[in-house]
């Protein structure tokens, strides 16, 4: 039995789409996630990836860390312990000492031609296989869709297959919250570029009166079209 297979064993089911991100399924191999709606004809997947922060370049290293461990050291033998700890948060720790917050990378939107009603959808998350999936027919057509994330390839992968019935229509879109350009089609190829808030003020990770740290880190989403045989 495949991984991708809804009946395999060790799974989370439903028989409905996510209406929130709470009850929507999660992929990812440590770097690259998604969290997966298995909506049938205008699905979304919530992107992200490990570097997504925040903020620009930033060195915290403290300025009163030269000397400093000695001098917690010699309190602490001594048994001032208060004191040693108000001089390691002085001269120890990071400044700023929080960093700002994770973004989500962006957003990928997935549209399917519609045909007739709905019927038979089920979804499931592979605990095993670490498969994402959801299938559904309309009429004499089914449709069963897959999403997972290769830790060897290091993509996201999103598999679209008519079991039965006549192909479909499928078009894609690519978009985030915050500052990037418009999405360029080449080929069979959709590119998103931008770059991360230069600070998490939402989270007020840094204090209000700190100015953002430049831009923000660039990003960018590639997403390829691979046609499959059959």
């Amino acid at each position: 039995m495949s991984a991708a297979s809804p009946d395999a064993p060790l799974q989370l089911r439903s028989v409905s789409p996510a209406e929130h991100f709470t009850s929507a399924d999660v992929v990812g191999n440590g770097r690259l996630g998604a969290i997966v709606f298995g909506h049938t004809h205008r699905e979304r997947l919530v992107l992200n990836e490990d570097s997504c922060w925040a903020g620009g370049a930033k060195d915290r290293l403290n300025p009163r860390r030269a000397g400093a461990l000695e001098k917690v050291r010699a309190l602490l033998f001594a048994g001032r312990h208060t004191e040693a700890d108000a001089l390691a948060h002085e001269g120890l720790l990071a400044t700023p000492l929080t960093i700002d917050s994770y973004q989500p990378m962006g957003e990928l939107s997935l549209r399917v031609g519609w045909r007739a009603a709905v019927t038979d959808y089920r979804r499931w998350l592979d605990l095993d296989g670490a498969v994402a999936g959801c299938e559904w027919r309309e009429g004499d057509t089914h449709h069963r869709r897959t999403v997972f994330a290769s830790a060897v390839d290091q993509v996201l992968v999103i598999q679209h297959e008519v079991l039965a019935g006549p192909p479909v229509p499928l078009s894609f879109s690519l978009d985030r919250e915050g500052p990037r350009e418009p999405a360029r089609e080449s080929d069979r190829d959709l590119l998103l570029t931008g770059h991360t808030h230069g600070r998490a003020t939402r989270h007020h990770s840094d204090p209000p009166v700190d100015p953002p740290s430049g831009e923000g880190l660039p990003l960018a989403i590639r997403l390829r079209l691979l046609q499959g045989e059959g």
